[in-house]
């Protein structure tokens, strides 16, 4: 570190977020959104001088081939998806030759449409999305929050998730075999498999209370552009 006599570490990770606490959910878990407060009058938005300028130091800070840009919030897309398209091109500006540049963008998914999906899978080249889901221990015992997912509300997620996906998957496979003029070679059987392990009973969680969150709004979502 400069006039400390330390060398500067060759890599580092600094989270941005570019609305603050603002967000578009109230989830009573979020220990973030009470930090609005300290931020009075606040239009809480990161101007483009001050992204630039945070690309710009992560990117020269690093000593490695590889550097992470992280947004966080608050939530992310409430910044508008322009305001991220001009990010990748500051990124672009600042890279190093050989340089990979990783975004990581953490969202509740709510704001999310096929714009957001295109910029995701075209320009940020997403090659997955991550859900987490909100899961707390109680200080003392052997129970969860009452604001945490309970199994069944995480299986019926995760085959909502499945649906989704296999219809896609079958949909293509039958559309390309159809233009190639073979027949389908379907991967139903052994997703239905997938499918049935997961229909199983789920493992019962002992709970502090009746009350429930839903999946939709406990999970989040990590983009990586590898």
């Amino acid at each position: 570190m400069s006039g400390s006599g330390e060398r500067a570490p060759p890599a580092f990770h600094v989270m941005a977020k570019p609305t603050g606490a603002r967000c578009n959910l109230d989830c009573a878990y979020c220990f973030f959104l009470k930090k609005e407060g300290l931020y009075p009058g606040s239009s809480l938005r990161m101007t483009g001088e001050v992204m630039e300028e945070y690309i710009r130091q992560t990117i020269t800070g690093h000593c490695v081939p590889e550097v992470t840009i992280a947004w966080q919030g608050g939530e992310p897309p409430l910044m508008g998806l322009d305001f991220f398209r001009r990010a990748v091109e500051v990124q672009k500006k600042y890279a190093k030759p050989g340089t990979r540049i990783e975004n990581t963008f953490q969202t509740n998914g709510i704001l999310l449409d096929d714009d957001w999906c295109r910029f995701f899978h075209d320009e940020l080249f997403a090659p997955y999305i991550q859900f987490i889901p909100i899961v707390e221990r109680e200080n003392e015992g052997n129970t969860v929050t009452d604001r945490s997912i309970r199994p069944e509300q995480w299986r019926r997620f995760l085959i909502g998730i499945f649906d989704e996906w296999i219809n896609i998957v079958l949909n293509f496979d039958w559309a390309l075999a159809g233009w190639q003029g073979r027949s389908a070679s379907s991967p139903l059987p052994a997703a239905l498999a997938w499918r049935s392990s997961i229909t199983a009973t789920s493992t019962p969680v002992t709970t502090s209370s009746n009350r429930t969150t839903s999946s939709a709004t406990s999970s989040r979502h990590r983009w990586s552009s590898l």
